[in-house]
């Protein structure tokens, strides 16, 4: 029991020191601004280097991983193929490491490197020998036989920035020819794990180098190394460096610019400078050839954007003069007072938009009003509610024996309704996550759908709609090609237009001749209803059809409008009228009307938001004077940076 308490107490104790504030491995997002790199080369044949890495967002951490044997090259034996690359390249060891980061990190570039810049600007890290994730200003370093040395910077960043520093000093990285000096070094390894938007390496020499002096790099080919005026440094730049491109240098230059005698491991005995151009010279040829390619593919995709965008444009007018363009109609006039009978008042909203909603729904119940199926009764304990009553069912439509049994038998006793009970029950959903309203106005809108579409009020134009989308499809691979080749800004605008002209594809509509016309007239009667308040007295049509009229302001989705018009244009022809509170007052009946279409309105959207929300709740869980990077590469002493977040 002791021991179970001390071990309790312990448990206790050491809860301060327990790090809860890591940052979980799938939370690390981040990504790698700059990578620069400013290193001399010593006059003992050592390479000195400063180096930052600006990371941003969220993350433990930064690791670097050097190695001082390359293991992709061959060992070397003195024959002129080893200057391709080989063991004689190797440097010895990585010593002098030092670990911070900058404090500062504003403006950063190659200058922040210098000795005036990082004065007091470097937060320097402790080594630590069991570094944890979530801490801050430490380091780890493991080194092995193999000459790996691996480096670990912990500095806990959450959606922030954090500028690494590391100094560090790489020896016998020289090689002695008989004729030069070489230094030949991978700066970033193939393996490395990141993209980074900008990449400078500047590399010097300790003095100026007069009689040789020759620069490569290898790596992307979009990448330019150029050297000094004083013929002493060169600098590598890169933007947005490409995981698996890898970077290395190699200069040659005058081999009296060291002072020491170098490792008899580190010379080749051989007349370097023509063997090593020649190299360079046939990299160079493969890198230019590539480039050559990279030029016809650039400009042939520039080309390909272009063509397909005017070919875009060209079928867009095609498509719409051909089978979008709506046909002229025989209806000329500014209104139209009469009713089309051809259908009933549910499939009018089929026609003027290619869709059913609940204006249609409410409409097809104040016809069923209007036809006296329907009796309504105001409630005149509540300002705003009435009764529907049941009177009669003669001569119905299916879709319409579906809205009295939702009002009536769903919702109601059988025979009577109130307009507040609907919408309470749009609240309601079953164990099963059914509710009568949504299920049966589904079924209502789906069988109305099917029926007006046998109306043939639009053209047929499926199979070309197919057609004319795989085309438009053409332009999003177009975009992922260049994407995957060389993408270019004209690819974004191709993709755009190409969205663009998909979604018109598959939305135009083409109405029939006889649609177009009906389309016309009830568009004519839509104005009318609209403009119903500014009509004369004598305009207007008598009162015994305002009440019809109501039915179609529904449809149209302007009930609200059209029957505060007509209660302010009854007073106007009635100002000494006495109300019934009847149905039979078509004063009453327009307030009536208003309210019904709110109601049954928002009882449907209520009922689609409930059965929705249940859903939710209930789911599971070769020269040598510069210019472009030269292919090939990687072939350089040791075996370069490896790095990425943690």
């Amino acid at each position: 029991m002791k021991k179970y308490i001390k071990f309790l107490l312990l448990t206790l104790l050491l809860i301060p020191f327990i790090n809860l504030k890591a940052v979980n491995s799938d939370k690390v997002n981040y990504k790698v601004n700059k990578y620069y790199i400013n290193s001399e080369i010593e006059i003992a044949g050592g390479l000195q280097v400063k180096q930052l890495i600006e990371v941003e967002g969220t993350f433990n951490g930064y690791y670097q991983n050097f190695s001082t044997k390359n293991t992709n090259v061959k060992q070397f034996t003195g024959l002129e193929s080893d200057l391709k690359g080989s063991s004689i390249y190797n440097p010895t060891s990585i010593e002098k490491i030092k670990i911070g980061k900058l404090k500062n990190i504003d403006n950063l570039n190659l200058v922040s490197l210098t000795e005036e810049k990082l004065d007091g600007n470097v937060e320097w890290f402790e080594l630590s020998e069991a570094p944890q994730n979530g801490d801050k200003g430490v380091y780890s370093l493991v080194t092995d036989s193999n000459g790996n040395y691996n480096i670990k910077m912990y500095n806990e960043t959450i959606k922030g920035k954090t500028v690494f520093y590391l100094e560090y000093v790489i020896t016998n990285v020289l090689v002695e020819h008989n004729d030069s000096a070489e230094f030949y070094y991978n700066f970033l390894s193939k393996e490395y794990s990141d993209p980074i938007k900008d990449v400078k390496i500047f590399v010097a020499l300790p003095y100026p180098s007069e009689k040789v002096f020759k620069l490569w790099a290898h790596g992307q080919r979009d990448a330019s190394i150029l050297m000094d005026e004083d013929k002493r440094a060169v600098v590598a730049e890169l933007t947005n460096y490409q995981v698996g491109s890898g970077i290395d240098i190699r200069l040659l230059f005058d081999r009296e610019l060291f002072q020491i005698n170098i490792n008899e491991s580190k010379k080749s005995k051989l007349d370097a400078i023509p063997i090593i151009e020649k190299i360079e010279t046939e990299r160079a040829n493969v890198a230019n050839k590539y480039r050559k390619m990279d030029m016809i593919v650039h400009y042939g995709m520039y080309g390909l954007h272009g063509i397909y965008m005017v070919f875009l444009l060209g079928l867009t007018a095609f498509i719409y003069f051909k089978y979008d363009k709506e046909y002229k109609s025989s209806f000329k006039g500014e209104y139209y007072r009469d009713f089309i009978e051809d259908y009933p008042v549910e499939e009018i909203e089929y026609l003027l938009n290619k869709n059913i909603t609940s204006n249609s729904f409410s409409a097809s119940i104040l016809n069923l009003i209007y036809k006296k199926n329907i009796k309504v009764e105001k409630i005149e304990a509540k300002k705003e509610d009435y009764k529907l009553i049941k009177n009669k069912e003669d001569n119905l439509s299916n879709n319409e024996l579906k809205i009295m049994n939702l009002l009536f038998n769903e919702i109601g006793n059988g025979e009577e309704v109130k307009l507040s009970d609907v919408k309470k029950e749009s609240n309601k959903v079953s164990s099963d996550g059914k509710n009568p309203i949504y299920d049966i106005f589904n079924e209502w809108k789906n069988s109305v759908t099917t029926d007006a579409v046998k109306q043939n009020f639009y053209l047929d134009y499926q199979k070309i709609k197919v057609v004319f989308t795989l085309l438009g499809l053409l332009g999003i691979g177009l975009f992922f090609l260049s994407k995957w080749i060389f993408l270019m800004p004209i690819a974004y605008v191709s993709l755009v237009l190409s969205v663009l002209f998909i979604i018109y594809v598959l939305t135009f509509k083409k109405r029939t001749i006889k649609g177009n016309d009906d389309y016309n007239k009830w568009m004519g009667f839509k104005k009318f209803l609209n403009d119903f308040g500014r009509f004369d007295e004598k305009e207007l049509p008598e009162i015994i059809l305002w009440e019809k009229y109501l039915v179609y302001a529904s449809a149209f989705g302007i009930a609200d409008k059209v029957s505060n018009t007509m209660k302010i244009k009854f007073k106007e022809i009635n100002p000494n009228e006495n109300f019934n509170p009847t149905f039979s007052d078509y004063y009453m009946m327009s307030s009536m009307s208003n309210n019904l279409t709110k109601s049954i309105n928002s009882s449907i959207a209520k009922s689609y938001a409930s059965v929705q929300n249940y859903k939710s709740n209930n789911m599971s869980s070769g020269s040598g004077l510069g210019g472009g990077f030269s292919s090939g590469g990687g072939f350089g002493g040791g075996g370069g940076a490896r790095g990425g977040g943690f």
